[in-house]
């Protein structure tokens, strides 16, 4: 299908649905974006460009492409959000014919949206570092700590770990990432309203659901 003549169609159909099954990845590589191939898996796509917008791509059971930037929380959505955030037209994206535009790159995943977010952002954390709270406060030694290269921090030095689960698939069984646990490095006393807890929350869970 040749979508080099969208501009008017776009115009006339406020939503077209066809357009959110399209190779996400392969428009992008057309306006300047990269892959950061060590960010790339099987359900996730990790692109960059020069300009440093840095987008993760997945694509739904339903064969639709999302996106979302691990650096800004609202900047997610499909391809219309993604012209929206950046005040782009649609149709600039989609002004040249797409190649093999019926191959995809990215295997479509069981798992929703946001518990796509939590393996993906995992995967960006930074290895732990010697000034952590699992040394500090729970005295466990650094030597030993580092010996588990799966245990990283995020970007409020919170110590997180993988969980994994036992998924079959055509009679096999696989061991997959299902999200972590992050281990607060400040509990957290109150709700979002600013009402106590009954009891302090020292840890979240960010796991994977299908």
């Amino acid at each position: 299908m040749n979508y080099i003549n969208q501009k008017d169609n776009t115009k006339q159909r406020a939503f077209n649905e066809d357009i959110l099954t399209l190779p996400f990845d392969k428009i992008l590589l057309q306006k300047g974006y990269y892959y950061k191939k060590e960010k790339c898996s099987r359900n996730f796509i990790t692109m960059t460009n020069n300009n440093n917008d840095l987008v993760v791509i997945t694509r739904q059971p339903n064969n639709q492409y999302l996106y979302f930037n691990p650096n800004d929380e609202n900047d997610r959505g499909n391809i219309y959000s993604f012209c929206k955030n950046r005040k782009i037209k649609l149709y600039s994206l989609l002004n040249k014919e797409i190649k093999n535009i019926d191959t995809h790159n990215i295997e479509p995943s069981s798992i929703n949206k946001a518990s796509m977010e939590a393996v993906s952002n995992y995967k960006n954390f930074n290895p732990i570092s010697d000034e952590n709270n699992f040394n500090c406060l729970r005295l466990i030694s650094n030597s030993i700590l580092k010996q588990f290269s799966t245990i990283k921090q995020d970007k409020h030095n919170n110590i997180c770990v993988p969980t994994y689960s036992l998924d079959k698939y055509e009679n096999n069984v696989f061991v997959n990432l299902t999200g972590y646990i992050a281990y607060l490095k400040t509990p957290l006393f109150k709700d979002k309203n600013g009402n106590n807890y009954d009891k302090a929350i020292k840890h979240l869970c960010m796991v994977r659901k299908a």
